[in-house]
């Protein structure tokens, strides 16, 4: 089972932990990764754990950090997240080391009322 859980910091930002169950394994994207993000971060996942997989241990997981396309302002982390999300989703790696926070923000309001399963076949993602 893979859990994708968006994961909120003091009410002023969220980053997203990917849980791979079968693989015992959380990879982390945040936007704004910072030491006391990263720290604070893995202290959720690993509260996360029991609750999704009971009888697993949480200290026997891996969490891994990956490569995110940083954010410029302090406002943009949700459209970062869905952006990682639905890469995630779409089996699109997250390779964009320069994203535009201001073009996901158009892109995903215009996707609104869109299912996520065209966005994955228009190869739209392929342009950010």
């Amino acid at each position: 089972m893979i859990v994708l859980a968006p994961i909120n910091l003091s009410d002023n930002h969220w980053a997203l932990a990917v849980i791979h169950g079968a693989e015992q394994r959380a990879d982390v994207y945040d936007s704004m990764s910072t030491e006391d993000n990263t720290e604070r971060i893995h202290v959720a996942i690993k509260g996360l754990i029991p609750r999704l997989f009971p009888s697993a241990v949480s200290s026997d997981w891996a969490i891994v950090n990956e490569p995110t396309a940083a954010q410029s302002n302090s406002d943009d982390c949700g459209v970062f997240l869905i952006h990682a999300a639905l890469r995630v989703i779409c089996g699109q790696p997250l390779t964009a080391l320069s994203v535009d926070g201001q073009l996901l923000r158009r892109l995903y309001s215009a996707l609104q009322q869109q299912n996520v399963e065209p966005v994955c076949h228009a190869g739209l993602l392929n342009e950010i």
